[in-house]
């Protein structure tokens, strides 16, 4: 087993016919789908051996995951597209040089995730609704939070639809069997009881942005300093298990 914490999936656009702006790893890097398979083809937290798998139907690549459909996911946004307007006054205040350092660490595997793919009666699914989720927005540190209270019976806005994928979240247990199996630790402390946020967290009551540009800069670090953690978790992984 190998994996490159410090590979920029971006490289996988060499002798490709798109252009950069049009890449999307998660879609696009063949080197992404082959970490996810080595990653996620361990012992589940219930005892079981979990399975990832890759099918080509016609030029769609589905990923498997315990004979449940996923997709790859980043976990982290650095929210300099043009989907995030109300960032762009931000955004303009901080060094060209600041924000592309940010967005590389962002296509290292310490930013990657899968999660259920599948509609079901047409919903969203889980990172459609935490994208557009106005409690949310993209923050994965308040994703995981919705997920923690999902495993404590207790409600949050995302707990409708995580609960549609009961039968995923199901296969780690608890809390604390996810964020094992991912590599989420750091994201948690006081024995997983509570969530490492990037961001003061005001319980879902305001929008969940960084404000300013001294809050940006207090969400950049502590998002990369939380890749870099999980990015050493997955290496002394790969060690052990080699």
């Amino acid at each position: 087993m190998s994996i490159d914490i410090c590979y920029d999936f971006r490289r996988d656009l060499m002798n490709r016919k798109f252009d950069v702006d049009e890449f999307d790893a998660d879609r696009d890097s063949y080197t992404l789908r082959n970490y996810h398979q080595i990653l996620w083809n361990k012992k589940l937290p219930n005892g079981e051996d979990s399975s990832f798998s890759e099918k080509l139907i016609g030029t769609y690549r589905k990923l498997r995951f315990y004979d449940i459909n996923v997709s790859s996911d980043t976990m982290i946004n650095c929210y300099t597209r043009k989907g995030w307007r109300q960032m762009k006054n931000i955004i303009n205040n901080i060094p060209n040089n600041e924000i592309e350092t940010f967005y590389k660490s962002l296509f290292s595997i310490g930013n990657y995730i899968i999660f259920p793919s599948d509609k079901i009666d047409d919903n969203n699914t889980i990172n459609q609704e935490r994208g557009w989720c106005s409690y949310i927005k993209d923050r994965f540190d308040i994703t995981l939070e919705c997920i923690r209270l999902y495993y404590n019976g207790e409600n949050s806005p995302l707990f409708n639809v995580i609960n549609r994928y009961n039968n995923y979240f199901k296969l780690f247990n608890n809390f604390n069997g996810y964020c094992d199996f991912f590599f989420l630790q750091d994201l948690t402390k006081n024995g997983y009881s509570e969530i490492n946020f990037f961001l003061p967290f005001d319980n879902f009551l305001g929008d969940s942005c960084p404000s300013s540009v001294d809050e940006y800069y207090i969400y950049k670090n502590n998002s990369t300093n939380f890749i870099d953690k999980r990015n050493k978790r997955i290496v002394e992984y790969i060690n052990k298990s080699s």
